[in-house]
């Protein structure tokens, strides 16, 4: 069983500076650990909405 999507729960209440700490820790350790690999090709082109 495999998934494409993903959904990280940032806390509101807590401010910019933890939320980035949440996002960066999450791409350095979890995100690796699971295979995903950063873009370094430029922007990313996303499927049409509707």
């Amino acid at each position: 069983m495999s998934a494409d999507t993903l959904f990280i729960t940032i806390p509101t209440g807590v401010g910019v500076g933890i939320n980035v700490k949440v996002l960066e820790n999450f791409a350095t350790h979890v995100a690796l650990a699971l295979g995903w690999q950063p873009n370094r090709e430029g922007s990313v082109i996303g499927y049409p909405i509707g």
